[in-house]
């Protein structure tokens, strides 16, 4: 994008072969100061919920009092 928008040659062979990212802006836009978002999609419900993570089984359990656990 440098390149094309200073008109500099390209700096690297890998360069001079990637692909220009300018066809993806609007820049009547940006001229007319009104740029335009895409509309994402709506994004799922989060699985990580209390319910999902909590223990189903036995739950939390306890903590050992200190000095019950030889290691």
């Amino acid at each position: 994008m440098v390149e094309r928008k200073w008109n500099l040659p390209a700096l690297t062979d890998r360069d001079a072969n990637a692909n220009d990212l300018v066809d993806f802006i609007d820049l009547a836009a940006l001229r007319r100061k009104h740029p335009t978002f895409p509309r994402l999609p709506r994004l799922a419900a989060p699985g990580d919920t209390a319910a999902a993570l909590a223990c189903s089984v036995t739950g939390p359990g306890t903590i050992p009092p200190p000095g019950s656990v030889s290691g």
